[in-house]
């Protein structure tokens, strides 16, 4: 579970050791990833993710989460650099699995593992990988950067991440409260839809700002993008669209998908002369997306309900998987 913005405020921002000149974005609240000067025209992102609230699927998980970071900033994948800690109890077939999933997603991913480190924790009970990517972008993008009059979409589908880990997860809690089968095996292979890179990377030259959806969900996306940019946003509950998989499971296991890890969609502020162009190269992808609403001048997102009520959400939108495990 993320720390509480205030909490990055007071002990982890103000804390960074030297400052260098060439560091354009260090730490700050909904800005996922650094970006750091190499020239005049060229910029190294690095971005770093735990694995945490996953077992059958953390080794994809380890390599997508964090290049999708770096995506979403416009570079493209280059490097990854991996911490594998695993319970002592752990099989060699176990070991086995994880790291042929690190090999694959890295593989479709463009990207080369090149450093890391492994060991066994006594007191751990499950695997956790933390996966540092990094890339080369020409372009600065900053999830600040979003501007009032912009336009904000949805490209992918929300709740991917969440739905297939839950799928593989608990899978025999699923069946026994009466989800079918064949629901649960097609929410496995979400797994499969997680990378937004191919898709950030079509459209960086035309927008403002890309941020995915990870801890929190899509409220929690919109929600860093909203106030890291210091505008104001109204989400119609309508505008976002789950899959059916996502809904049963969801409500079988008393999840809020709205606010379930999202990995495989992304938010993206695109400036009005722009949105016919996004729109004609994903649709050339065959890639979903929703254009969501304009960003207005102002403060706050809120949230707009069917039946009309609105809610205030704020920065810290808290993941609803972790309830499944104990959290």
């Amino acid at each position: 579970m993320k720390l509480k913005p205030e909490e990055l405020e007071k002990y982890i921002f103000p804390r960074i050791g030297l400052k260098d000149e060439n560091v354009i974005l260090g730490p700050k609240y909904g800005e996922d990833a650094a970006i750091v000067r190499i020239d005049e025209n060229k910029f190294l992102v690095i971005h770093s993710d735990p694995i945490t609230a996953a077992k059958d699927k953390i080794g994809f998980l380890s390599i997508y989460v964090s290049c999708n970071d770096i995506a979403t900033r416009g570079a493209v994948p280059r490097w990854i650099s991996n911490t594998i800690l695993l319970p002592k109890n752990i099989s060699e077939n176990d070991l086995d699995i994880i790291t042929r999933q690190i090999d694959y997603a890295a593989k479709e991913v463009g990207a080369m593992i090149v450093s890391g480190h492994s060991e066994y924790v006594p007191y751990l009970e499950q695997p956790i990988i933390i996966s540092t990517a990094i890339g080369i972008s020409n372009k600065i993008l900053k999830t600040s950067d979003a501007k009032p009059g912009e336009y904000l979409i949805l490209v992918k589908d929300p709740a991917l991440e969440g739905t297939s880990i839950i799928a593989s997860d608990f899978k025999k809690e699923l069946l026994k409260k009466g989800v079918k089968r064949e629901i649960i095996e097609r929410a496995e292979k979400f797994i499969y839809e997680i990378s937004i890179v191919k898709e950030a990377l079509e459209i960086k030259d035309l927008v403002s700002c890309m941020h995915d959806a990870t801890e929190g969900g899509i409220l929690g996306a919109i929600a860093e993008v909203v106030y890291s940019s210091g505008t104001k946003f109204v989400l119609k509950e309508d505008k976002i669209k789950f899959r059916r998989e996502t809904v049963e499971i969801c409500n079988a296991m008393n999840i809020n998908p709205f606010k379930l890890i999202s990995s495989g969609c992304f938010i993206a502020s695109v400036p009005e002369n722009n949105l016919d162009e996004v729109s004609y190269r994903l649709r050339k992808l065959s890639v979903n997306f929703t254009i969501l609403g304009k960003l207005e001048e102002g403060e706050g997102f809120f949230f707009e309900r069917r039946d009309g009520k609105i809610e205030r959400i704020e920065r810290y939108v808290e993941e609803e998987i972790y309830k499944l495990y104990g959290e």
